[in-house]
């Protein structure tokens, strides 16, 4: 028996509702970053690393940056864009990355 989609359970719709305002709101908050991103310094993710190294005197690895843009870190993340397989950052994303954390440890000392 084919699958019919009007035949689908009702009780599972206020599941799929809720999934569908997330995926909205990262909808929204993608094209946030993205607007905001590609209109500043942009920078790959290599001259990110050198970037970097001027503010802080040392260049981190490549995956600090990555697990900055993905994980984040301390509930920050690192705005990034994917532009077909390459990672896309600013001159200006980092320094709002740097003056949040910075901001997340003067606040706890």
């Amino acid at each position: 028996m084919p699958f019919n989609l009007r035949s689908t359970n009702k009780a599972a719709s206020p599941q799929l509702n809720v999934v569908a305002e997330l995926d909205r709101e990262s909808l929204i908050n993608a094209e946030s970053v993205v607007g905001r991103v590609l209109t500043e310094d942009v920078l790959t993710l290599a001259q990110a690393r050198s970037e970097f190294s001027k503010i802080a005197g040392r260049r981190p690895d490549k995956g600090t940056i990555c697990r900055w843009v993905h994980r984040g870190v301390g509930g920050v993340k690192l705005d990034a864009v994917r532009v077909g397989s390459q990672l896309l950052t600013s001159k200006q994303a980092l320094h709002r990355f740097v003056t949040a954390r910075t901001a997340q440890s003067v606040g706890n000392n």
